[in-house]
């Protein structure tokens, strides 16, 4: 049970890896049951979410110190994205 109401997003670190994939399967689970085109579960390279990690572009978001989600910041994802603009973070 989450007592506390506070959000805290901190930088995923490398041990993190099996935690941020878990909630990616998990998002790509859900998207499925809604039967919407997205993500599928597995499809998650732990090689790239690993460079992610290294490079700090991965985050976590807690509720009282428990995990709920997971979010990347980058300034570009060519497998998703394509080729952008140097500007488009």
């Amino acid at each position: 049970m989450i007592r506390s109401s506070r959000v805290e997003v901190i930088t995923a670190m490398v041990g993190d890896l099996d935690t941020v994939v878990e909630i990616l399967d998990e998002a790509a689970r859900w998207v499925i049951s809604r039967e919407w085109k997205g993500w599928e579960p597995g499809s998650f390279s732990h090689q790239s979410i690993y460079k992610q990690l290294e490079r700090g572009e991965a985050y976590l978001g807690k509720i009282g110190g428990e995990v709920f989600g997971t979010i990347a910041l980058q300034w570009s994802d060519k497998m998703f994205w394509g080729e952008t603009p140097q500007d488009a973070g």
